[in-house]
């Protein structure tokens, strides 16, 4: 499994900007499972992703906006 470092993740462009679900996990250090339930979501709660074919994927600039909703100030 690769491993994105905070430069890969600043900066999508350097790669193909997509990640796996195992890749999202590690990257929010939750399991799969997780990612699954929060893509099977409505509304706000739904993590963005793209479906090919049996196969999900998540854009870099997405996930961390997605993530940014839920920040504490």
């Amino acid at each position: 499994m690769r491993s994105y470092t905070q430069e890969t993740l600043d900066h999508p462009k350097q790669h193909d900007g997509l990640l796996t679900i195992a890749e999202v996990a590690d990257l929010l250090r939750v399991p799969k499972s997780w990612i699954y339930q929060r893509t099977r979501r409505r509304g706000i709660d739904r993590l963005p992703h793209v479906k090919l074919g049996k196969y999900l994927r998540f854009r870099i600039p997405e996930v961390h906006k997605w993530l940014d909703q839920y920040r504490e100030i």
